[in-house]
C-alpha cells in the first residue's frame, strides 16, 4: 500500500524465555504518513445493553472460593501485582469493622521458588497458613510434562513477598476478598526481561481451590533495543455485546500490554457490576497486564450522598509507588521504549497541584535516550470535534498543554466521547510540526452508544472522525517510527485497519527549543 505524506493469597508462577515480536514487513524506514484512513462514514452502531449477568462470561461460580477476576499490571521495574477475588467472607467481621464502607485486611505471604533449564521459574506466594506442598509439586509435575520445560531442581526455599486482601462494603453489597500479589520485589529479585511466567492463584489449603495455570510475559528490557513492541488502547469499554467484540478484536490483534484510558465497568454504583466486568475481561487480563486511568464513571455512590473513587482504587493496581505519584489517580511506567504518563482528568491538576508538580518531576526524570517515545493517557480529551463532551477538557488542556509540549510528548490517547477521532500535531488548537497527537478512544462499546453529532466543518487540527465502536494497537518500532492500527467492531473477525498511520518523531524537537517556541 502506497504511502501518502500527511500534514490469604496464593499465586504459582513458571517461566520461559519467549522472542520478541516481529516487524510487520515494509514498513521500517517509512516517513510520517497516512496508510489508510476511514474514507467513508461507517454505519453508526446502534445502543447496546449490557450482557445480562446470566450470560455465560459473567456469571459467577458456583464455588464461593475459587478464584476469578484475575489481573495483571505492571508494579515497577521487574515487577508485575497479580489481583483476583474469592467470595467467602467473614461477614462478622465486615460489619463491625470501625469503617463500614470499607474493610482492609493484610495477610504476609510466603515466596517459594524451583529453577529449571533455560532459565525457568516455579514461583508460589501463599499466606503462611495455606502452603501446600501437594499443590506445588503437582504444578511441578505439569512443568516437567511440559516439552519446553525440564529438568527442574529446588533451587530454595519459602522466602517473603509482598501479599494481602482486602474488601469493602457499599450499600447493602459485600465485596468478595480482593486479593494481591506482587512478584518481582522481593528477595527473588525483579522478574526476567522477556519472559513467560505461568501461575495459579489461590488457597491450596484443604478446602481452598486453585485457579488454572495461566502465563504472561514480562515486558522486555527498557530501551530501544527492545523494539518492537505493540501496546493495545482502548476506552470507554462497559460490558455489551460491542464491548465483548472490543475485547476479541484485543485477542487478535496480540498487543503485549494494554493502557486503558478510563471508565472500565459502567457499574455506576451498582457494585455487582464491578465483579462482572472483572470476570468479563479475565481472558485478557489473566495473560497480558492492563494499566488503568480513572474516568468520571469510576466515582460512584458508596452511601446515601458519598461520592467516592472506592472500587476502581481497591480493585485496580498500578505503579504509583514506583513512579512517586503515591495514588493511582495518575502514575507513569516504562514499557520497552516507551515511558507511558497516565494523567487523572479528576485529579487537581492546577500549577499548585500536588499531580502538576509530580508531573513536572516525571517529565524531567525521562532520559530520551532509553525510552525515545514519550506517551500520554488520560480520560478526558483535550482536542474534541463532536459535540459530546464538548470542551469539558479546556481547564486541564490550559494547565498542562504547554508543560507536555516543552517535554516533545508524542501522542495523547483519550476516551469520554464514544466515537474515534485522530488529530494533527496540534499545540494551542493550531497545527505544529512538533506538537502530540491526540487520539480519542473511547469508542469500546458501553451501552451509552456511539458519540454523534460534530462540528463543521471539521477544525484544521482534526485528521480523521467517525462515530463507530472499535479499538487500536500502537506499535513501536524503532526509536523514531511508530505504527498506529485503529479497528472498527463491525469489521469481525479484524481484517483490516479502519485508520492506519505511520508515525515518524522529529529528534530535532528538544525540550530546550520546544521551551523557546513557547515563549
Amino acid at each position: 500500500m502506497a504511502v501518502h505524506a500527511p500534514s490469604g493469597s496464593h499465586v504459582n508462577v513458571r517461566s520461559s524465555r519467549t522472542a520478541a515480536a516481529s516487524i510487520p514487513p515494509g514498513l521500517r524506514g517509512q516517513h510520517d504518513g497516512q496508510l489508510q484512513a476511514a474514507g467513508h462514514l461507517n454505519p453508526q452502531p446502534e445502543k447496546s445493553q449490557d450482557l445480562p449477568t446470566s450470560s455465560q462470561r459473567l456469571r459467577r461460580s458456583n464455588s464461593e472460593t475459587r478464584p476469578e477476576q484475575i489481573h495483571i499490571s505492571f508494579a515497577g521495574p521487574g515487577a508485575v501485582s497479580i489481583s483476583w477475588v474469592t467470595h467467602a467472607q467473614d461477614v462478622t467481621a465486615i460489619t463491625t469493622s470501625p469503617h463500614p464502607s470499607q474493610l482492609r485486611q493484610h495477610q504476609p505471604a510466603t515466596l517459594q521458588g524451583w529453577w529449571g533449564a533455560a532459565q525457568t521459574w516455579l514461583f508460589s506466594a501463599s499466606s503462611p497458613s495455606s502452603a501446600s506442598p501437594d499443590s506445588l509439586q503437582q504444578l511441578n509435575r505439569q512443568a516437567q510434562a511440559d516439552s519446553t520445560h525440564n529438568e527442574w531442581a529446588l533451587r530454595k526455599g519459602a522466602t517473603s513477598a509482598n501479599g494481602s486482601y482486602t474488601c469493602y462494603t457499599s450499600a447493602e453489597y459485600e465485596s468478595g476478598a480482593l486479593h494481591s500479589v506482587i512478584l518481582g520485589q522481593g528477595p527473588e529479585g525483579p522478574l526476567l526481561p522477556s519472559t513467560t511466567y505461568y501461575y495459579q492463584v489461590g488457597d491450596p489449603a484443604p478446602g481452598g481451590e486453585m485457579s488454572p495455570v495461566f502465563s504472561f510475559n514480562t515486558t522486555p528490557p527498557v530501551g530501544p533495543a527492545s523494539l518492537p513492541y505493540r501496546l493495545g488502547l482502548v476506552g470507554d469499554l462497559g460490558q455489551t455485546l460491542d464491548s465483548a467484540k472490543t475485547l476479541q478484536h484485543l485477542v487478535e490483534v496480540q498487543p503485549q500490554s494494554i493502557l486503558n484510558v478510563g471508565d472500565l465497568s459502567y457499574a455506576d454504583g451498582y457494585q455487582p457490576r464491578w465483579d462482572t466486568y472483572g470476570r468479563l475481561v479475565q481472558p485478557s487480563t489473566a495473560h497480558i497486564a492492563w494499566m488503568n486511568i480513572e474516568g468520571n464513571h469510576e466515582q460512584e455512590l458508596v452511601g446515601a450522598d458519598e461520592k467516592s473513587w472506592l472500587a476502581y482504587a481497591l480493585r485496580f493496581s498500578a505503579t504509583d509507588v514506583s513512579s512517586g505519584s503515591g495514588t493511582t489517580m495518575y502514575y507513569s511506567y516504562d514499557i520497552a521504549a516507551a515511558h507511558v504518563i497516565m494523567i487523572g482528568s479528576y485529579a487537581d491538576f492546577d500549577s499548585d497541584s500536588a499531580q502538576y508538580a509530580w508531573l513536572q518531576q516525571d517529565l524531567q526524570r525521562v532520559d530520551r535516550s532509553r525510552t525515545p517515545w514519550l506517551i500520554v493517557g488520560m480520560h478526558v480529551p483535550w482536542y474534541n470535534s463532536y459535540h459530546s463532551h464538548h470542551g469539558e477538557g479546556d481547564a486541564i488542556r490550559e494547565s498542562l498543554e504547554e508543560l507536555l509540549f516543552q517535554y516533545g510528548v508524542d501522542l495523547i490517547f483519550t476516551g469520554h466521547v464514544h466515537s474515534y477521532e485522530r488529530s494533527r500535531r496540534v499545540l494551542r488548537g493550531q497545527p505544529n510540526p512538533c506538537g502530540p497527537i491526540h487520539v480519542t478512544i473511547g469508542d469500546g462499546g458501553n451501552r451509552e452508544g456511539a458519540a454523534i453529532g460534530w462540528e463543521e466543518p471539521q477544525p484544521e487540527w482534526s485528521e480523521v472522525r467517525e462515530p463507530s465502536f472499535g479499538m487500536g494497537v500502537l506499535e513501536f518500532v524503532d526509536s523514531t517510527t511508530a505504527i498506529w492500527q485503529w479497528y472498527r467492531n463491525s469489521e469481525t473477525p479484524v481484517k483490516d485497519t479502519a485508520d492506519e498511520v505511520v508515525f515518524v518523531r522529529d529528534p530535532t524537537c528538544q525540550p530546550t527549543q520546544l521551551k523557546e517556541a513557547i515563549n
